[in-house]
């Protein structure tokens, strides 16, 4: 990836330092830990052990959902100057591009990774003749805010997410 550097407030990512790798079995800790961390919506839980198992479910039954709905998709591990600072599920198989999953840790959020990755997405996506399909939390403003700023339009309102759509 390219090295462009982006400034922020309390640091500067160069941007070409960012490197991608598909998951390995290895990586279980660190995609366990990426998804407790973005699981915001439970922080009201008190009880540690009641949130931690919580997420354990909610982390295997996504494990689970998604290798039955998307069986190609491939899981990758988002690093920065080759530590792992996130992660993201791509299926690459169909007409488009599915966006499954995207994380990251939290002290690596904010500072314009996510953007850049989908970005990079976007391009592939484009040099292919593809559009990119993605489904977000409604809660989830940050992200919704980010894809609407990217081009994403919303193709189906559900209950509970945004079902939305970007194509050159």
């Amino acid at each position: 990836m390219k090295g462009i550097t982006s400034d922020f407030s309390d640091n500067s990512i160069n941007f070409g330092e960012i490197s991608l790798r598909l998951a390995t079995k290895e990586d279980q800790a660190v995609l366990y830990r990426i998804f407790e961390e973005s699981r915001m919506e439970l922080s009201y839980i008190e009880d540690e052990n009641v949130r931690k198992s919580i997420v354990q479910q909610q982390y295997e039954l996504d494990d689970v959902q998604t290798k039955k709905m998307f069986p190609r998709a491939e899981k990758i591990i988002v690093q920065y100057k080759g530590k792992p600072i996130g992660r993201y599920t791509i299926d690459k198989t169909n007409t488009d591009y599915r966006l499954i999953w995207i994380g990251f840790l939290h002290t690596w959020r904010s500072k314009g990774i996510g953007k850049y990755i989908i970005q990079s997405m976007m391009k592939e996506a484009t040099h292919y003749m593809k559009g990119i399909e993605l489904e977000v939390a409604k809660f989830n403003i940050a992200a919704y805010q980010l894809y609407k700023k990217l081009g994403f339009k919303i193709v189906m309102d559900k209950e509970a997410t945004f079902e939305m759509y970007w194509r050159k």
